[in-house]
């Protein structure tokens, strides 16, 4: 994937009153920053939706939860430039958690290509929803925060860059993205015929119009090459003179290709549910967690597209945090 930017940003929080956080708060947390951009930039609130406004190619809103392109091959959609990683609980608070005040809690939100350029809405947004709030209500409100730091995080044991400190009137923007050949370094120090991928949120995978319950290999890499294929051709720079990138199937071949089974599995699964209040209804955004172990010829190229994975998420739902997995040997 050469080219593509990546920057993963770490937002570390501190409640100020009783916040209630549900076992995946994903969804919480992407209705709460779309939201919070919403009321902090959007130009046109009469309108309905981003796809119906005269001016969403020019929009920060739009570019940041919503993109659209004319002449992608899917329609008028494009992948959302980000996903998000959203805080994980212990086993033992499986209906969720109420955090104290003077509690800290941290999520990551992954943005993807030259929407990085919008950091500074981004941060904006992010103050924003400190006095929204997050979770769920209590005390008739949902729970208060302050952010205190944000900070861009490299892969390996780099220490991570601040970028925003709450005591400090600047914020820096992100200017180390994630590169492929950090990418293949990590890919080329794993085993080359057997890797445990541990599921840390939802994988909600779909093959021919129905849900899939466990680990199949041949549907997880397939969608991911799908997703990966779909990235690069919405984000990767454009050459000077050139309309649009051409289209990329080379995630796909490398999907097709492989050749790896499934062994030790241990899965289960999560019904969650999505609420909208814009919609009015909630939506099941559910799928298995757990670990499963990879086994077969596991090519460079075939663990490169893991390791992709493994940072810009796979399945649906990943701009609510759905899909997060890591590499383990």
């Amino acid at each position: 994937m050469e080219g593509l930017m990546i920057f993963r940003l770490r937002f570390l929080l501190r409640v100020l009153d009783l916040l209630g956080l549900d076992p995946q708060s994903g969804s919480a947390l992407r209705g709460a920053y779309f939201h919070a951009l919403l009321k902090r930039f959007c130009a046109m609130p009469q309108e309905p939706a981003c796809a119906t406004c005269p001016i969403n190619r020019q929009c920060p809103v739009a570019t940041l939860v919503a993109p659209m392109r004319d002449e992608t091959p899917r329609g008028r959609d494009v992948p959302r430039p980000f996903a998000l990683r959203p805080p994980l609980l212990p086993a033992q608070h499986a209906e969720g958690v109420v955090l104290k005040p003077g509690e800290d809690f941290t999520f990551e939100l992954i943005l993807i290509g030259a929407v990085a350029q919008l950091f500074p809405y981004v941060v904006q947004a992010a103050l924003s929803m400190e006095s929204d709030g997050v979770g769920r209500y209590i005390n008739g409100h949902r729970g208060r925060f302050t952010v205190e730091r944000i900070e861009a995080v490299a892969p390996g044991d780099a220490p991570p860059v601040p970028l925003y400190q709450r005591d400090q009137p600047k914020a820096r923007m992100p200017d180390a993205a994630i590169t492929p050949a950090q990418i293949t370094a990590r890919a080329s120090a794993l085993p080359v015929d057997r890797l445990r991928l541990r599921f840390m949120t939802p994988m909600r995978l779909v093959a021919q119009g129905k849900l899939v319950h466990t680990p199949d290999p041949a549907v997880l890499l397939a969608r991911l090459a799908e997703r990966l294929d779909a990235l690069e051709r919405a984000y990767l720079p454009v050459p000077q003179g050139v309309s649009a990138p051409p289209a990329s199937g080379r995630w796909r071949a490398v999907a097709q290709d492989a050749q790896v089974a499934v062994e030790e599995v241990d899965t289960h699964w999560v019904d969650i549910q999505s609420h909208s209040t814009r919609q009015g209804h909630a939506t099941p955004i559910g799928g298995f967690v757990g670990t499963a172990t990879f086994t077969g010829n596991l090519a460079l190229s075939l663990r490169e597209m893991l390791v992709w994975g493994e940072l810009l998420h796979v399945g649906k739902d990943v701009v609510k945090g759905n899909g997060w997995y890591v590499i383990e040997t």
